[in-house]
């Protein structure tokens, strides 16, 4: 596939899950595309709410690890998450979703989440990972 072409799909994955937040209770999700990623000042790919931002992707290999530094250097204090495009699903609520298990824990407290995929460590990071909707779902809660 062409550099053109990864960047199209990438881009559509990120209108995707903007999409599908705002349809489900974060209205303000923006894509952060053109606000400085050439100069290493973008904050990820996706603002889901104040405070919260996204990176997207959307490729066949896996890489959570390198992902998942990304996101968290780029969040810069805030939360973070990467979302993935599962292969071959077209509803953006059900792709995994990796994000800080701390954070999701204290948000927990206020509603349990049986749709938990897992707890583990990618490198030297604890992560958890979900569904995106349910991500959504803690975002709005944390609100």
């Amino acid at each position: 596939m062409t550099g053109a072409t990864n960047r199209r799909k990438g881009h559509q994955a990120e209108r995707d899950v903007v999409r599908f937040a705002r349809e489900h209770g974060c209205p303000d999700a923006v894509t952060t595309r053109n606000t400085g990623g050439a100069g290493g000042n973008q904050i990820g790919d996706v603002v889901l709410a104040p405070g919260v931002v996204v990176e997207v992707k959307n490729v066949a290999g896996s890489a959570w690890p390198t992902w998942i530094r990304q996101a968290m250097n780029g969040a810069d204090g805030r939360i973070w998450a990467v979302v993935r495009k599962t292969p071959g699903v077209t509803d953006p609520g059900e792709w995994w979703t990796a994000c800080d298990p701390a954070w999701v824990a204290d948000t927990m407290n206020a509603e349990p989440f049986p749709e938990w995929m897992s707890v583990g460590v990618f490198g030297d990071v604890g992560v958890v990972k979900i569904r995106f909707r349910v991500f959504v779902k803690a975002v709005r809660l944390d609100r």
